[in-house]
């Protein structure tokens, strides 16, 4: 398997999320779609299409984590885990509107370097039953995230 240590890295640290974070809150769990990104320099040179499947599960108003793979802007597939903070947040006509930051670790991106960090201004539009991430890393890309409550 191409990336069997950083597959069991990414477990792990699901198992660690969901046991010590989220065991006992009562939250939204929504399944995420990834989507799509948009490159500042040379777009049409990556992967605009960055289709895979997450797990995102709100701790409290402002906290998330998450988890999930999907094929990168360089055409290899990813591993992903990290979390979300939104502490500005209101709400229009029953949508849930939030602004903040994410951090992740992700595998995919360096043969360097297996794992590697990355951090993001973020934000998010719930609402009852569909909802939408978009993550933004400046002078670099927004990826877009379609997500539904389950």
């Amino acid at each position: 398997m191409r990336y069997a240590y950083e597959t069991r890295v990414c477990i792990w640290l699901v198992i660690l999320f969901s046991v010590f974070y989220t065991r006992y809150c009562s939250a939204d769990e929504w399944l995420v779609g990834s989507g799509f990104s948009l490159h500042a320099k040379n777009p049409d040179r990556y992967n605009k299409r960055n289709l895979g499947l997450g797990y995102e599960k709100k701790i409290d108003r402002n906290w998330s984590v998450f988890a999930g793979g999907y094929q990168n802007s360089l055409y290899r597939d990813t591993l992903y885990v990290g979390g979300s903070y939104t502490p500005y947040n209101t709400s229009v006509s029953g949508l849930k509107l939030g602004v903040g930051v994410a951090g992740m670790i992700a595998t995919g991106y360096s043969e360097k370097y297996p794992l590697m960090p990355y951090a993001s201004l973020f934000a998010k539009a719930e609402g009852e039953k569909y909802g939408l991430n978009v993550y933004w890393i400046p002078t670099i890309v927004v990826g877009i995230q379609f997500k539904m409550k389950f």
